[in-house]
């Protein structure tokens, strides 16, 4: 990001430049960002997908600034955010006719380089007050094994409690649909903790992105 600091510090009536896709939240960018805002009063970005640009196979963003601050004045001021996703399905559309899937704007003077405008940000900001999950409740993953498919039975075995491994295989929303036999031995645990965790009280089983989790086993309730 050497280039992009070189940029900021000539103080160019605007700039343009193609960026790693990560540049619009990874907090390792967070001081660029605000001094772009320190710098312009209007942000652009753009989340892009892989292939649009010939020589990148990767992610991608893009960032136009405009309307350069006077350097005189050293309080905080507003900036104007315009955020705009082109998801992968519309990559096609985008190159050809410049269409976007989604466009948010804003507003607001920005603190600790938050120049992205989330499509649930609004959402987030409503709930801050409200108590999280882990206030009322121990939040841990399922029980795991080094081999998944190891820890599970659909048959009774020695060492292994009636549960569940796969909930969309075995969980509807207040309802068990079907059950097997998981794995409870400790010397067949990827880790020990889940082992000694209250079973037999009420769970909470939420959703979870696919590429951010995979199956994790829960046991029946014991007795």
């Amino acid at each position: 990001m050497a280039v992009l600091f070189e940029l900021i510090a000539a103080e160019p009536e605007a700039m343009g430049i193609v960026l790693p896709h990560g540049f619009l939240r990874q907090k390792q960018y967070a001081e660029l960002r605000q001094l772009l805002a320190d710098k312009y009063e209007h942000i652009e970005l753009t989340a892009l997908p892989q292939r649009v640009f010939r020589h990148a196979s990767f992610e991608t963003a893009v960032m136009i600034a405009t309307s350069k601050r006077d350097s005189s004045r050293h309080m905080a001021l507003p900036t104007r955010l315009n955020a705009t996703d082109v998801a992968a399905r519309d990559r096609t559309d985008f190159l050809s006719t410049g269409k976007v899937t989604a466009e948010r704007w804003r507003t607001k003077v920005v603190k600790c380089g938050d120049l992205w405008i989330g499509a649930l940000d609004e959402v987030w900001e409503y709930l801050a007050g409200y108590p999280v999950l882990g206030s009322g409740a121990e939040v841990h993953r399922g029980l795991q094994w080094p081999h998944q498919s190891a820890g599970w039975s659909v048959t009774p075995r020695s060492g292994f409690t009636r549960g569940v491994l796969k909930p969309a295989d075995s969980l509807i929303q207040f309802g068990i649909t079907a059950t097997g036999y998981v794995d409870v031995r400790e010397d067949s645990a990827y880790r020990q903790g889940p082992l000694s965790r209250a079973w037999g009280s009420p769970k909470f089983s939420p959703t979870c992105p696919r590429d951010l989790a995979g199956p994790g086993g829960w046991t029946e309730p014991r007795t």
